[in-house]
Formats: C-alpha cells, sequence, structure tokens
C-alpha cells in the first residue's frame, strides 16, 4: 500500500512542479512582481483616482478561468491594462491634497512638559 501511495505522489511530481519553482524561477517571478510594483507606483501620483463603471474591467481576461495555468507575465500585463493604467480608486489624490495642506500649516510649538522625578 505504502509503495502504491509512493507511485503516485512520484507520478503527480512533475504536474506540481509548476507550483513550486526553484529559486531561478523564483528569482524571474519576483523580479516581474517588483516590476510591475515600481511601475504602478511611478505613475501613481499622476494616475487617476477613481474610474468609472464603465471602465471595470473593460478589457476581460478571456477565458475568465483558464483550464491551464497562465504566464505571470500576461497576468500582470492584464493587471496592468485592466485595473492599474485605467485606475483604481486609491487614495493617492486624497494622499498628495493632505501633503500639500500640511505643508501649508505652521508646526504649532508646545510647551514642554518638566519631567519629575517621582
Amino acid at each position: 500500500m505504502i509503495e502504491t501511495l509512493r507511485r503516485d505522489i512520484e507520478a503527480l511530481a512533475p504536474a506540481a512542479a509548476a507550483l513550486e519553482p526553484d529559486a531561478a524561477g523564483r528569482a524571474r517571478l519576483m523580479a516581474l512582481a517588483l516590476d510591475h510594483v515600481q511601475s504602478f507606483l511611478g505613475e501613481l501620483a499622476d494616475g487617476p483616482s477613481n474610474r468609472s463603471w464603465d471602465d471595470v474591467f473593460a478589457s476581460p481576461l478571456e477565458p475568465e478561468f483558464a483550464e491551464r495555468g497562465r504566464d505571470p507575465a500576461d497576468v500582470l500585463a492584464f493587471l496592468g491594462r485592466s485595473v492599474d493604467r485605467p485606475g483604481i480608486t486609491t487614495a493617492s489624490e486624497a494622499i498628495r491634497q493632505a501633503d500639500v495642506a500640511l505643508a501649508a500649516v505652521e508646526p504649532v510649538s508646545t510647551p514642554a512638559k518638566k519631567a519629575s522625578c517621582g
């Protein structure tokens, strides 16, 4: 029985390998993700902070649920094209406006409290 289970597990190993990338595969995935995040953050200050509902997923992922896995670069490209670039509801504009408002406010000085040894 154990031998049968061992053979079954070994037969499934090639299919599971794609779910467990080696160090080089993880490095490639991390590089793709980092590039995507850097691009998103680089455009955040100038991007819209909201968008109309008509634009939400205007170019859907086809098929929405694939039978096989997708290339991570294709998934990130879809995310950038359909979510990030058209604009997502972010706090970018609110944060920018708050930063501008805070920069215009003069600091309020408060009297220092006397330390007591008690």
